[in-house]
């Protein structure tokens, strides 16, 4: 990726500092490879925009001590217009701070007015996103809302990047849960009928069930004196059908579309090529009765089963053959997202791919962690009718999507969530949904004060002096547009859309210290102020349409 992708002001920090090395006598290629650091100082008391750890990266290969690098690199960038100072802290890192007006500040108004939020993937690619993926046994519960989201905001980065991305559900609807949910139904319908059938041992207790069993009832009557075993099959097709619509219907309330609903049903073509395959490598044995397959060969800790005693091929086998399918599909890129019970599944999944002949290095496996909702301090209770867990309809119809879609993205997504449903309908600066949304209102309100539309505020731009030297607080409103880029790099490269809402909160709250400290309508300084204005209202909308939540006029 290239410098610019950090943002304009990182970026030309770098390219200053690689130019000020080779100053020094560092080669090129060593300045190619050379990682260093160009981040905001943690320190708020430190006079300085941008800090840089590259005089500690430079020791090794000037056999100098940090400091003196970092003095000799210091003096190269003295005179540099765009930096009104250039600092050497007592440790050896470079501090800067960066000029209030002039070129650079010109280039970011002028990105985030007429540009798009974009990083550019040298390797752009067919990428498959397989999410949530819940099993068709029931409602999805806020975990899958969880899973929904890093799934739906991460598949929209990729595209940010320039790759072709689909979105895939993958229904799972073969194996012992199934079998389970077919005895628990058809015990619900004989319940109905007036006949004393207790719910089957391990079966699904959720009332959802009885709904479902009305409906059948209603639609099938003709079918209800089938025998049983004819009866099960129909009545198990009928309801995973109608749980999928509901988990269809649940995520597309939530916002989330899919671009395949891909069945496991249909592997079973898939699943008899992949285990000649293995079988040819010599991949399988034989063990009390079952099929094994030699995992540990490609890494894996143990050797795992793919066809049982009893001749049913296990879940992992079908897992298999679809990841064949999906490369057979023409991805070249698949990145799947799973639950927090799935840890033991990457290395036999990864094990899959490259026994079927695919790098492994193309295949991507991400984990996401569970989600708690309390209320007031303490843990909301569970659904009764939906069985032992609260729904992804049973929240969205307490808080609003936006705020649901930004909270879960507020943890990295391999940390714990805590869902404060109280704080999420809370309409105050302290709901942090609510404190994003109001700089974008704010932004409308100042526009219709002045009877001013979008596109006029834009005129202004190409009239005024865009170097002009900024005010403080407008100053760092720009320098807040500028990172939205490094919030979008380091979502896509470390898989984590919790940068994003970093990005926002953090910018929100430069933009409402400008407008609480700075006068924009009928000041002398209201035409750049209203340009500022608009340029952060234009980085919002595009971190809005990343992340998939609405921006208000009024509130």
């Amino acid at each position: 990726m290239s410098v610019k992708e950090m943002g304009i002001f990182r970026g030309y920090i770098i390219e200053e500092l690689k130019n000020s090395a080779k100053k020094l006598g560092v080669p090129a290629d060593t300045l190619e490879s050379l990682e260093f650091n160009v981040e905001p100082p943690t320190k708020s008391d430190l006079d300085a925009d941008y800090t840089s750890n590259i005089a500690f990266k430079l020791a090794r290969h000037l056999k100098k001590n940090p400091k003196l690098i970092a003095e000799e690199l210091r003096e190269t960038l003295s005179e540099n217009l765009n930096f009104s100072q250039v600092q050497v802290g007592g440790n050896g890192f470079l501090n800067f701070k960066l000029s209030r007006g002039g070129e650079l500040v010109e280039r970011v108004i002028k990105d985030a007015l007429f540009g798009k939020l974009r990083i550019a993937e040298p390797n752009p690619r067919k990428v498959l996103f397989e999410f949530v993926s819940a099993n068709p046994t029931g409602p999805l519960n806020v975990v899958n809302g969880r899973a929904a989201t890093i799934g739906d905001i991460l598949a929209n980065v990729f595209q940010r990047a320039g790759h072709q991305v689909s979105r895939e559900y993958y229904v799972n609807d073969l194996g012992g849960q199934i079998e389970k949910l077919a005895d628990s139904v058809l015990a619900r319908l004989k319940q109905l009928l007036g006949e004393d059938v207790p719910l089957p041992e391990g079966g699904y207790p959720g009332e959802y069930l009885i709904d479902i069993a009305k409906k059948f009832m209603e639609t099938h009557s003709g079918d209800l004196k089938l025998p049983d075993e004819v009866l099960r099959e129909k009545l198990l097709k009928f309801t995973i059908d109608e749980i999928v619509s509901w988990q269809r219907r649940s995520l597309e309330r939530f916002g989330v579309r899919y671009d395949t609903w891909f069945r496991q049903s249909q592997l079973t073509g898939e699943l008899k090529k992949v285990m000649r395959i293995l079988e040819e490598k010599g991949l399988l044995y034989q063990e009390d009765g079952a099929i094994v397959f030699k995992t540990t060969v490609y890494g894996d800790d143990k050797d795992r089963v793919v066809r049982k005693r009893d001749g049913t091929w296990t879940y992992f086998a079908y897992d298999i053959a679809y990841i064949s399918n999906k490369y057979s599909r023409g991805f070249q890129y698949l990145l799947t997202i799973l639950g927090p019970d799935h840890h033991g599944y990457i290395k036999r999944l990864l094990a899959a791919t490259k026994a079927l002949g695919y790098d492994p290095e193309t295949h991507e496996i991400l984990l996401h962690q569970l989600v708690t909702l309390t209320y007031g301090g303490k843990e909301v209770r569970m659904s009764k009718r939906q069985g032992k867990f609260v729904t992804l309809d049973e929240l969205l119809d307490s808080v609003d999507r936006d705020v649901a879609r930004y909270f879960f993205i507020t943890r990295l997504k391999d940390t714990h969530l805590e869902f404060d449903v109280e704080l999420a309908l809370r309409a105050s600066m302290d709901n942090p949904v609510y404190y994003v949304k109001y700089s974008h209102a704010r932004i409308c309100s100042v526009f219709r004060k002045g009877n001013l539309t979008d596109e006029e505020v834009e005129s202004l731009a190409s009239s005024l002096n865009l170097r002009e030297l900024l005010e403080e607080r407008e100053f760092e409103v720009i320098k807040a547009i500028d990172e939205a880029y490094s919030s979008l790099r380091s979502a896509y490269l470390l898989r984590e859309p919790y940068y994003l809402t970093l990005w926002a909160y953090n910018a929100a709250y430069a933009f409402h210290k400008f407008y609480d400290t700075c006068k924009i309508i009928g000041s002398k300084r209201q035409d750049i102020r209203l340009v500022i204005s608009l340029a952060f209202k234009r980085r919002l909308s595009d971190w809005a349409s990343i992340v998939g939540v609405s921006l208000p006029e009024e509130m």
